[in-house]
């Protein structure tokens, strides 16, 4: 007791001081003894330190003061800790997965990811998206509309794919302007690391929606959901943060009373709907777009909004911004767009439902995802609601308010939204059907996960709403019980159908131990116990959720391998040069492409037609090449075929004179292909580093 009494009276800076010191040696040990690293990292040590130094606190001052103080401040935290980790350059990509591909026995600076491990099968990421991404920023595009590295052709890069560009346009996607006022490795940070950030936010505004504005449940709804598998897997999920947003800044716009405050929020949906808009992927903007109508319906019922015709003006003023920042982009991308909607993938997918539905319960699998592979952890991923529990809950909730006429908004429409998105999972539809409702444009296991996020809608809001003080009956209890063990069971079985022996018996008893206790007691629904089962679930998404994505520092991995410092060389020298790149795996073009090469199959985000009609002269193979794909080549002395090995990859075997056709200047390749030199084709090789060559193409 003399110790406590000794400690509460020291100074307040004295126990900051001490209390930051500490952090600092925990720092220390974690990265010298406790986890051995490989190498000595000062920002996993001043990470380390902030997040000590950050629980240190609960013991410095009042709990629920602090998180008081968190909640009004958060916006500037989240500011202050936004620009500390883009000073830094710190970003979530898998990018260093290109040491495999790229030079591997030469290391450069910061090629070790800071905590975590790159992923393969975020390959949409790090071998698509990061390095065309990257590529806007080489001194021969400069964010120009038009990217001429991209299939060695001007290639509009406004809307498919959306790339950072000086167009009004970026201004749905306002993550990518980082790029325009900082450097690369700034601005990859600012794009990463934003839409992170809004999530979460987005996230935890609409929840203290849901929660009647309780912090702990809206706080819980957040991590939920932001740190979800299925968010961190298909990193960022942007349809649903911009959806989220939008439905926020409506809230915000019906409630205020100040035309300057409506003003501010016609433009902050004007900002959303674009951006909600310009993720071009109907797949998920369908379903989600249902989900969204139907929270738009709600925010109306729940301010019980009486119509009136200057509210009409702002969001009709709001419709005219969006056009705004949405038509420039279209109007440059028609060309594009049209080639995309003929393609044989995407363009030609008619889907009418009837299969999926058990990947509702592939929480069971997502759990384990982040610690062991499996065959596509993206596809498999799912958001923790605890499905079915939760609409279960809101159904006999809903019968309950009936019996009392009482009636709750929210509950119903959730519950009619899981049931008409379900039913796409369950029953296959008639094709006018999918037609009429778009929905022929959405696969069931792409519009599941919005069943698991409508989940954790209901479950924030039956935490807040509906908790009950007193305690349950034994006859609650049983049923509760029984539930619980009918959905473990009904879990167990239907992951393992999804993933055959992913589970062991040892994780199929420990998924039922980490699942089935939350959903024993979200089933009591007791106020005390929710408490507990809120910071339970906050604990577990960020285990399973924070830890699916590296933290890298910087961009080395792109730029500074002798390979990329080679490229840009050539690039700067001779601009107009076109490249090939011949091997099967189509792993080195787009790294190319970041660093300013013209390469010719580099990823056809739309057909190049004009192009692969030259070599393909009987058409026999457009089926192949119409569509968007990455692209190989392998050189052959016969003659050019195509194949398909997936529906997004097709290999071309080419022949040495139909290099010439292609007019490639350069070639690069793992492999000496010195013997494929003829009297039309000579192949002089330039540069012979670890594993990868350049030859300088000259035709005869």
């Amino acid at each position: 007791m003399s110790l406590l009494k000794t400690y509460k009276n020291i100074d307040l800076k004295i126990k900051l001081i001490l209390f930051f010191l500490l952090s600092l040696g925990c720092a220390w040990f974690f990265e010298f003894i406790l986890f051995k690293s490989s190498y000595i990292s000062i920002d996993r040590i001043v990470i380390y330190t902030g997040l000590i130094y950050f629980l240190s606190m609960h013991l410095i001052f009042n709990i629920n003061k602090l998180y008081n103080f968190m909640y009004h401040k958060r916006y500037i935290i989240g500011t202050v800790l936004f620009i500390f980790i883009v000073i830094n350059g710190y970003n979530g990509s898998s990018i260093g997965y290109y040491k495999y591909y790229i030079q591997p026995n030469i290391e450069v600076t910061d090629s070790q990811p800071i905590f975590g491990v790159p992923r393969a099968i975020r390959s949409d990421e790090w071998l698509i998206m990061t390095p065309i991404t990257l590529s806007q920023t080489s001194e021969n595009v400069d964010f120009a509309n038009n990217n001429p590295l991209l299939m060695a052709r001007d290639s509009n890069v406004n809307m498919f794919p959306q790339l950072p560009t000086r167009n009004i346009s970026i201004l749905s996607n306002l993550f990518m302007t980082g790029f325009l006022f900082l450097n690369a490795e700034m601005g990859f940070s600012f794009y990463w690391f934003g839409k992170l950030f809004v999530m979460f936010f987005g996230s935890f505004e609409l929840c203290m929606l849901f929660a009647k504005k309780n912090k702990l449940y809206a706080l819980m709804g957040a991590i939920m959901i932001t740190f979800a598998p299925a968010i961190q897997w298909w990193y960022p999920l942007s349809i649903l943060m911009y959806g989220q947003l939008a439905i926020v800044f409506l809230d915000r716009f019906l409630k205020s009373t100040k035309w300057k405050m409506k003003l501010v929020y016609t433009f902050l949906l004007a900002l959303s709907g674009s951006g909600y808009i310009m993720c071009v992927y109907p797949a998920w903007q369908v379903p989600f777009g249902y989900m969204f109508l139907g929270l738009v319906i709600w925010v109306f019922i729940d301010n019980n909004y009486k119509f009136n015709y200057r509210d009409l003006g702002y969001l009709f003023l709001s419709v005219l911004m969006m056009i705004g920042i949405v038509a420039p982009a279209l109007i440059n991308s028609m060309e594009v767009v049209n080639a995309t909607m003929s393609t044989v993938y995407p363009g030609e997918r008619f889907i009418t439902g009837g299969y999926g539905w058990p990947q509702l319960f592939d929480y069971f699998n997502t759990i384990y995802l982040p610690f062991r592979d499996s065959p596509n952890s993206s596809e498999f991923s799912q958001f923790i609601g605890l499905f079915p529990i939760p609409l279960m809950m809101a159904g006999w909730l809903s019968f309950k308010n009936f019996r009392n006429k009482k009636h709750d908004p929210l509950l119903t429409i959730l519950i009619f939204l899981c049931v008409f998105i379900g039913l796409w999972n369950v029953v296959e539809l008639p094709s006018f059907i999918a037609k009429i409702t778009f929905m022929y444009m959405s696969f069931p296991q792409r519009s599941n996960i919005v069943i698991g996020l409508i989940c954790i809608y209901l479950i924030v809001h039956i935490m807040a709403v509906y908790q009950q003080d007193d305690a349950t009956s034994l006859t609650e209890r049983l049923v509760s019980v029984a539930s619980t063990i009918v959905v473990i069971v009904a879990g167990i079985l239907y992951s393992y159908d999804i993933l055959p022996g992913y589970l062991s018996l040892k994780m199929m008893l420990l998924s039922s131990a980490v699942l089935g206790f939350p959903i024993l007691i979200l089933l009591q629904n007791n106020r005390k116990l929710n408490k507990w089962i809120a910071v339970y679930l906050i604990l577990l998404l960020l285990g399973v959720g924070a830890t699916v994505n590296p933290v890298n520092k910087g961009l080395s991995i792109i730029y500074d391998k002798p390979f990329a410092k080679e490229i840009r060389k050539i690039a700067t020298a001779e601009p107009n040069a076109r490249w090939i790149v011949v091997g099967e795996d189509a792993m080195i073009s787009n790294y190319m492409v970041a660093n300013g090469a013209k390469v010719i199959n580099s990823v056809n985000f739309y057909p190049n037609k004009e192009l692969w009609e030259k070599i393909d002269t009987s058409k026999k193979y457009t089926d192949v090449y119409n569509r968007y794909a990455r692209v190989a080549i392998s050189l052959t002395t016969t003659q050019t075929t195509f194949r398909l090995p997936h529906p997004d990859f097709f290999v071309i075997n080419l022949t040495v004179n139909d290099v010439c056709v292609l007019k490639a200047d350069y070639i690069a390749a793992k492999e000496d292909i010195t013997s494929f030199t003829s009297d039309k084709l000579d192949l002089r090789q330039t540069y012979n580093l670890d594993g990868l060559r350049i030859y300088k193409v000259n035709c005869n």
